[in-house]
């Protein structure tokens, strides 16, 4: 049976996350070191982790090297980065870079942590539940978990389709309203549709299309992604 593999070295944010995440289906696993986490996973596991929820900062190391071990040895369950306030910014990139599917702040409730989860375990068909945006970036929670920088006037543009219910367009009036300060005479319009076929090509390899229909405005369509095997 596949578990939620949770590796924290605070016994206390590790004790309630786990009562955070206990309504979930597959049942938790608990390590607080990353020796912890390479015995929590034997040579021969028959069964993969789902989700692997990983602090950066673990008592024996950074969780750099144990990222690339999950990796190495075929392990593609999300793995979901904790990182301190302080250091979120600095340790990011190096954390995405290496393997990892989705950094959060660790300041981030309890509650937002167990949706995240909930969506990396369930990939619905709405998008604005099958992608996570983060600042400037974008990433699709769905294996094999394409991410996509964005500037931030996409950032906000895509924030305020994502808001909509499913299948629902968004005017290119309300976007104008919403996003772009413009002058007199300027054509808010085609300022909107410049900024929506740029926002177009960035999350194109999401598997993620902007549909237009004359008259209603904007929305947001998933594609589905190739097989996993097509990426290995």
């Amino acid at each position: 049976m596949s578990t939620i593999l949770l590796v924290d070295g605070d016994e206390t944010y590790r004790a309630s996350l786990r009562v955070a995440l206990q309504r979930l289906d597959p049942p938790i696993r608990l390590a607080g070191s990353i020796q912890g986490l390479l015995e929590a996973l034997p040579p021969g596991e028959p069964d993969s982790p789902a989700v692997v929820i990983l602090d950066w900062f673990l008592p024996d190391g950074v969780a750099a090297p144990a990222i690339r071990r999950l990796r190495e040895t075929g392990i593609t369950a999300p793995i979901l980065v904790l990182v301190a306030a302080e250091a979120f910014d600095r340790v990011r990139s190096q954390a995405e870079q290496g393997g990892a599917t989705i950094v959060l702040n660790k300041a981030m409730s309890r509650s937002q942590v167990r949706r995240i989860v909930e969506r990396l375990l369930h990939v619905p068909s709405n998008a604005a539940e099958a992608l996570h945006l983060g600042r400037n970036q974008v990433c699709r929670l769905e294996y094999p978990y394409p991410t996509a920088a964005l500037p931030s006037a996409q950032t906000g543009l895509l924030q305020v389709l994502l808001e909509q219910p499913a299948g629902q367009f968004t005017s290119a009036a309300e976007l104008a309203s919403r996003l772009i300060v413009y002058t007199y005479r300027t054509d808010a319009t085609r300022l909107v549709a410049k900024r929506v076929s740029r926002l177009r090509s960035q999350i194109a390899p999401l598997g993620v299309r902007i549909e237009s229909r004359r008259g209603q405005g904007y929305r947001l369509v998933l594609v589905p992604l190739p097989p996993a095997s097509d990426n290995a």
